[in-house]
């Protein structure tokens, strides 16, 4: 998988696809996280929402990565901003990062850590360094609004029985993505729903505070227009969890 995303950063695809956040998805991120002195932002990529959450806090930042890539691409946009002192990139080794009193994972990072063990694994690493009090917030893909074809061609036997020598579970999907010069990109994916959601958090330790809709429309729609976004706001507002594009949770320790 880190092979993978080093491909996927390298050959720019990722940022094509997803030029940007949403300010309505960041104005929720910074409303949720309200008060937090240091957040850690899991899997931060190239920074799409680390460099956001730089300007709309006053925040230490911890931005952690398993991508050196991802980290590099950060690191050279951080080079000459006036508030890089409050960055702390991380790649790689969890253990290095410090306690912090708010922390998010947004984007479907979680489903991208293969097996339900890892994942709660991963929560649980999560969950130990949030200081008592501290929030949570994390954005996953719904599974009721994705792949569908994928994960009906497993369940009857039809799709990949594993990823990378790792047999998959339920409603775990293995494709493939083309870059621009014709690479393969194989990928894996968790899809969630509202329950398995705050399930796995719950076992994590974590108190689900909430858990909603994260948007209606797919997130390379309102990360390329701003009229679609604020479209997407509006509706997502009025819609329940489980019609959403992916799940967004607020949980706290």
């Amino acid at each position: 998988m880190v092979e993978t995303y080093r491909k996927y950063y390298t050959s720019g695809l990722y940022d094509n696809r997803y030029p940007d956040v949403s300010p309505f998805a960041l104005e929720r991120v910074v409303k949720d996280l309200e008060g937090s002195k240091r957040i850690l932002d899991f899997g931060c990529g190239t920074g799409r929402y680390l460099m956001r959450m730089l300007e709309h806090t006053d925040a230490e930042l911890i931005g952690f990565d398993v991508c050196a890539i991802a980290l590099e691409k950060l690191r050279k946009r951080l080079e000459n901003h006036p508030k890089r002192h409050r960055v702390r990139l991380i790649c790689g080794d969890f253990n290095e990062c410090p306690d912090y009193d708010g922390a998010m994972s947004m984007f479907g990072v979680l489903s991208h850590i293969p097996t339900r063990a890892g994942r709660l694994a991963t929560l649980r690493g999560i969950r130990q360094r949030l200081q008592v009090g501290g929030r949570f917030v994390a954005s996953v893909p719904n599974g009721m609004r994705r792949y569908h074809k994928e994960n009906f061609l497993r369940h009857i036997g039809l799709g990949p029985r594993e990823f990378e020598g790792t047999p998959l579970e339920p409603n775990d999907i293995a494709y493939s993505r083309l870059t621009d010069d014709g690479a393969r990109l194989d990928l894996y994916y968790h899809v969630y729903f509202g329950g398995t959601f705050r399930r796995d958090l719950s076992d994590a330790g974590f108190s689900v505070n909430k858990l909603e809709a994260e948007s209606l429309l797919t997130e390379t729609t309102i990360s390329h227009s701003l009229r679609w976004a604020v479209v997407d706001d509006v509706a997502r507002r009025m819609i329940p969890a489980m019609a959403g594009y992916g799940l967004y949770a607020v949980s706290s320790r």
